[in-house]
């Protein structure tokens, strides 16, 4: 019961989603948006961030998988992490450039190449170890919230609790299922949170 719990949370909070995930809760902090953006127009946005950012490097890694390029979805092996890192990060950074497009606000845009930097540092930690890719997700949606927190001043304390509390868990996953040692879950959430924070605090 245990390992299907983990997961469960493995999935729900798989790094291709939480983009998406991040997208949702800035889109509906009004404190943060210039102007009023409606909600019909909200929800097509968040509809394009989980196309670009989620679906679209998924049937890439499915086309790979197919032609033997990689052996599972799951990418367990650290040699088959290369080219669909570097994917992502190219899906990444059209999420960036479609927020560019529609001309929202510059925390979009930043949070957008924030997300674009952190597979392809992950893509270079790849080559010395295996990297938790789900917390370096967790720790810069994390990182992200408390930085708009601190630069901002929003009154978001329940939600960067809440995220702490993910992150807990989401490590403890990681570790129950075997997935990483700690030194890559805690490496990976260090990065993530590090760099998508002094992001927001420094830019």
């Amino acid at each position: 019961m245990e390992r299907k719990i983990a997961s469960l949370l493995t999935y729900v909070f798989h790094p291709l989603l939480l983009p998406g995930y991040s997208f949702i809760l800035m889109l509906h902090m009004d404190s943060i948006l210039p102007y009023l953006i409606p909600l019909k127009t909200k929800w097509t946005v968040i509809g394009f961030v989980f196309l670009l950012a989620a679906v679209l490097p998924s049937l890439i890694n499915f086309v790979f998988m197919k032609r033997g390029l990689i052996r599972s979805m799951k990418l367990e092996n650290r040699q088959e992490r290369y080219l669909p890192f570097l994917i992502t990060a190219g899906c990444f950074y059209l999420v960036a450039t479609m927020v560019k497009q529609l001309e929202l606000p510059a925390v979009f845009y930043l949070f957008s190449l924030g997300t674009t930097m952190l597979p392809l540092m992950a893509l270079f930690m790849t080559f010395y170890t295996k990297v938790s890719v789900h917390m370096i997700g967790i720790g810069g949606m994390t990182g992200t919230f408390l930085g708009l927190a601190i630069r901002w001043e929003l009154e978001i304390i329940p939600l960067i609790m809440m995220l702490f509390i993910v992150s807990g868990l989401l490590a403890y996953s990681r570790l129950r299922l075997r997935a990483h040692t700690q030194a890559e879950v805690y490496s990976g959430y260090i990065m993530g949170f590090g760099v998508m924070l002094l992001l927001f605090l420094l830019i």
